[in-house]
């Protein structure tokens, strides 16, 4: 099993959104939603943005984000604000959501 980030390994971000896709029945997270929810939000961090590779696929993910840059007149007040945007795992790599939380709340602190 290997942690990365998507700062370490941008091209994961489309195995990311395939994993998305495949875990979240209800949904279905295009290009274009993928892209607001990463890269064009303001407050996207790719250190925070975490991919579990298993025998060369994703096999869970989490997304995090902290208050930084977006809305300007609340960052001072809420720069401690952090949440995950994100969460998932194929069945067989459920355990690995705890590392991934672990990982993101160390960098929240």
């Amino acid at each position: 099993m290997d942690i990365r980030s998507l700062k370490e390994d941008s091209g994961l971000a489309g195995a990311i959104r395939e994993l998305l896709n495949l875990t979240l029945s209800k949904d279905f997270v295009d290009r274009r939603f993928f892209r607001k929810i990463t890269v064009e939000d303001p407050n996207f961090d790719p250190m925070l943005a975490l991919a579990c590779v298993e025998g060369g696929r994703v096999t869970a993910a989490a997304i995090g984000v902290m208050r930084t840059k977006e809305p300007r007149q609340v960052v001072e007040q809420q720069k401690s604000v952090a949440w995950i945007k994100a969460l998932a795992a194929v069945p067989e790599a459920r355990g690995t959501i705890k590392e991934l939380v672990e990982i993101l709340e160390k960098e929240f602190a």
